[in-house]
C-alpha cells in the first residue's frame, strides 16, 4: 500500500471514529451567581452543534439545562430528542440559534438574547409548555404559541413584532400572565368573537407603538393589572374597559399622547370604578413624548407621520399654554414649537420634491419610450 492510500485510509477511519463517538457534556459550576431561575439545573457553556449529524451523537446530563454562549446551526427536532426525559426546563443565554424547534415535552423554555429568527412547533402532538420566554430575539410573529394549550406564563419582549392576531390566544385559556413589552406592536388584528382568557391576571403592553387599545376584543374577568404606558395612545374607552375587565384594579397610562383634559376625564372615570391609575414619567401629569420616537412609528408613511406629529404638536402646545402662566416659559415653549414646526415643514417640502421628481422622471421615460417606438417604425 503506497503512502497516499495510507493517508486517505487514516482520514476515513478518523471520520468514522469521530461520528461514532458520543459527546458527553458535563455541568460546569460557577458560571453565574446562584439564582432561583438557574437552581436545580446544569450549566453548559460554549457548546457547538453544527448539524443533525452532530446532534445524533450528543448526550446531555439528565437534568434541567442552561446553555450559555453556545452555537447551534439550528435547534432541530433531532437535537430536541437528545434532551433527557428529566429536562423539563431549558434556557438559552446569549447563544446563536437562528432556528428553533420547540420540543413537545418541555414545560419551560427561555430564549434570552439568542438570535432566534424562526420558531417551529409541533401541531400534531400535545405540547407540555407552561412557561415560555423569548427576550431580545428577532421573531416577527408569535402565532407559534397557539399550540400551547397548557401555557400559563407568556413573555415575548424586545422583538420586532408589529401585528398580533387575536386568534393566537384562542386556545390559551390557562394563561395567567402575558408580557409583550418592548416590541413594535401597533395593531391587534381583531376576531369575529371576543377573546376569553378567564385566568389572565396581568397584561403588559408597555413600550409598544399602540395608537389605540380596543378592550372590546378581550374578556378577562380576573384581570387586575393592565400596563399601557409608553405607547402612542390618545384616548381610552373606560366603559368598555370595565366591561371587558370587571375586576381591573390598576392601569398604567404614562408616556402616551394624552391631552391633559382627556386624561383627567379618563382618570376620573376609573376612580369612580375603583381603578387606580399610575402615570409614570408623564411631564406635567399629561404627556411625555419624543418626536423622534413618534416619527419611527411603523405602519405609517412619511406624510401620515408628519400630519400626526403636527396634530400632536398643536394639541400639546394648546395644553401647555392653558396651564402655564409664566411669560418666560411661554416664550421658550413658543420658540421650541416654532423650531419644530420649521423642521416639519422642511420634511413635508422634501416629500413633495421627491413626488415631483418621480413624476418628472416617469413623464420623461414615457416620452423616451414613444420616441423609440416612432424611430422603430
Amino acid at each position: 500500500m503506497n503512502r497516499n492510500w495510507q493517508q486517505q485510509l487514516i482520514i476515513i477511519l478518523s471520520t468514522v471514529i469521530h461520528l461514532a463517538t458520543p459527546w458527553y457534556y458535563h455541568c460546569i459550576p460557577g458560571i453565574v451567581p446562584d439564582s432561583a431561575i438557574l437552581s436545580d439545573s446544569c450549566s453548559l457553556k460554549d457548546i457547538v452543534v453544527r448539524s443533525d449529524i452532530d446532534a445524533q451523537n450528543v448526550y446531555f446530563p439528565p437534568t434541567n439545562i442552561n446553555f450559555f454562549q453556545s452555537n447551534f446551526s439550528s435547534f432541530s427536532p433531532t437535537l430536541g430528542r437528545r434532551l433527557p426525559e428529566e429536562a423539563e426546563r431549558v434556557n438559552f443565554y446569549n447563544c446563536v440559534v437562528p432556528k428553533f424547534a420547540i420540543p413537545t415535552k418541555l414545560r419551560s423554555l427561555g430564549l434570552f438574547f439568542s438570535n432566534v429568527v424562526t420558531v417551529f412547533t409541533n401541531y400534531l402532538t400535545e405540547n407540555a409548555m407552561e412557561e415560555l420566554v423569548v427576550v431580545g430575539a428577532k421573531i416577527t410573529s408569535m402565532r407559534f404559541v397557539e399550540v400551547f394549550s397548557n401555557l400559563r406564563y407568556l413573555r415575548i419582549e424586545g422583538n420586532p413584532i408589529q401585528i398580533v392576531n387575536m386568534e393566537t390566544f384562542r386556545n390559551l385559556t390557562k394563561l395567567e400572565l402575558v408580557h409583550l413589552s418592548g416590541n413594535r406592536i401597533y395593531f391587534f388584528e381583531p376576531v369575529t368573537k371576543h377573546l376569553e382568557l378567564p385566568k389572565l391576571v396581568e397584561l403588559n403592553l408597555r413600550r409598544n407603538f399602540l395608537v389605540q387599545f380596543d378592550s372590546s376584543l378581550w374578556y378577562s374577568p380576573n384581570l387586575s393589572v393592565l400596563k399601557l404606558h409608553t405607547n402612542f395612545l390618545k384616548s381610552l374607552n373606560v366603559d368598555e374597559l370595565h366591561r371587558s375587565f370587571p375586576n381591573l384594579g390598576e392601569v398604567t397610562l404614562g408616556s402616551n399622547l394624552w391631552n391633559c383634559q382627556r386624561l383627567n376625564v379618563i382618570m376620573g372615570s376609573m376612580l369612580i370604578r375603583n381603578i387606580s391609575t399610575y402615570v409614570p414619567d408623564a411631564k406635567m401629569g399629561c404627556h411625555s413624548y419624543s418626536h423622534v420616537d413618534y416619527l419611527s412609528l411603523s405602519g405609517l408613511d412619511a406624510i401620515s407621520k408628519t400630519k400626526l406629529l403636527v396634530d400632536r404638536l398643536d394639541e400639546a402646545s394648546s395644553g401647555y399654554y392653558a396651564e402655564l402662566s409664566n411669560t418666560t416659559l411661554l416664550e421658550e415653549l413658543q420658540s421650541r414649537s416654532n423650531i419644530l414646526g420649521v423642521k416639519i415643514k422642511r420634511m413635508n417640502d422634501t416629500v413633495q420634491r421627491v413626488h415631483s421628481i418621480y413624476g418628472d422622471l416617469k413623464l420623461w421615460m414615457q416620452k423616451r419610450s414613444e420616441t423609440h417606438r416612432i424611430s422603430d417604425k
